[in-house]
């Protein structure tokens, strides 16, 4: 499902299957077709909050870019 999921956000995955086993398994993943609402429910399954500093700055960026805050992309996930 974790791969299906991955190729449905237009990721490709790297994969690592240690038997021919786990490598048929990862790659019938390709079969499986997950829904918009399959999707959404997994997006927020695993939704982490980003925490510091990230936080800080969505919330300061009205008073950042010299008043050019709508040019400021906002980090989507978390840096690591």
């Amino acid at each position: 499902m974790a791969i299906a999921w991955v190729i449905a956000k237009g990721t490709l995955p790297i994969i690592g299957p240690r038997t021919e086993e786990q490598l048929a398994d990862n790659l019938a993943s390709v079969n499986v077709q997950l829904t918009a609402e399959q999707i959404a429910r997994l997006d927020a399954a695993s939704a982490i909050s980003l925490g510091f500093p990230h936080e800080v700055v969505a919330a300061s960026i009205p008073s950042l870019g010299g008043g050019k805050h709508e040019l400021i992309d906002k980090a989507a996930r978390a840096i690591r």
